[in-house]
């Protein structure tokens, strides 16, 4: 069974260094990042591991992730099952098991909840279910385990490329899950909203251990915490 494997780390070897052990669960992985970024490009020379620059990721971009994730991409084979997953994650050891024995439909985005490193699992995504009736719309926010940014597999035979309208890291990922979730539902109701997703049983350690969504690493690390002026 083949896999291929990419991850943007621009700015985070401190973790990347971490999860190199992902180098031999897949066939391929390539890890992305800029060439200003020479601790990332060092780490991954020290290991052996695949390293492709991307000049688009900054190009009139805070962080434009999908863009980098498709610069890697052009890179592979794309002719078997793809793995995009952040440089925070470490795979299992029985990785390939568990893919082997779940993964028989091609058509779904296969995701996996995260731990950290004292086995408490990590909150699922959050975002708005929404209920009409009588004339009025209910917005609830709920948490939800769907295959995002942090670990996306899914078969090259459906797509080969990465949203990168975004000029962040902030909604490829989501648009990019969404796409399946538009194969199956046919309807408003939650279940067939899921049916596109399937959240795999692996014990994937987030070496982090915090979302870095909620600390805005979707603007790049470093722009986090820069606000722009307004021009006068």
């Amino acid at each position: 069974m083949k896999m291929e494997g990419v991850t943007v780390s621009v700015d985070y070897s401190e973790w990347l260094k971490r999860c190199t052990s992902n180098d031999d669960k897949l066939d391929r992985w390539v890890v992305v990042t800029h060439k200003s970024d020479l601790k990332t490009q060092e780490l991954c020379k020290m290991h052996d591991i695949e390293c492709v620059l991307s000049e688009r990721v900054f190009e009139d971009a805070p962080f434009a992730k999908g863009r980098a994730i498709n610069d890697a991409l052009k890179t592979l084979d794309r002719d078997a099952w793809l793995v995009h997953m952040d440089g925070d994650i470490r795979l299992p050891d029985n990785f390939r098991e568990v893919v082997k024995k779940y993964c028989s439909d091609k058509t779904k985005l296969y995701g996996s909840v995260r731990y950290t490193a004292d086995g408490e699992q990590m909150l699922g995504q959050r975002f708005a279910v929404v209920s009409r009736g009588k004339g009025r719309s209910i917005r609830k926010f709920q948490r939800f385990d769907i295959p995002i940014g942090y670990f996306q597999m899914w078969h090259s035979s459906v797509y080969s490329e990465y949203p990168e309208e975004s000029t962040t890291g902030k909604q490829d990922d989501w648009q990019f899950a969404m796409q399946f979730r538009g194969m199956v539902a046919g309807s408003t109701n939650l279940e067939n909203y899921m049916s596109g997703f399937y959240m795999l049983p692996l014990k994937l350690l987030d070496v982090c251990g915090f979302q870095g969504h909620d600390r805005q690493h979707w603007m790049g690390l470093r722009n986090v915490g820069k606000v722009k002026k307004k021009k006068k």
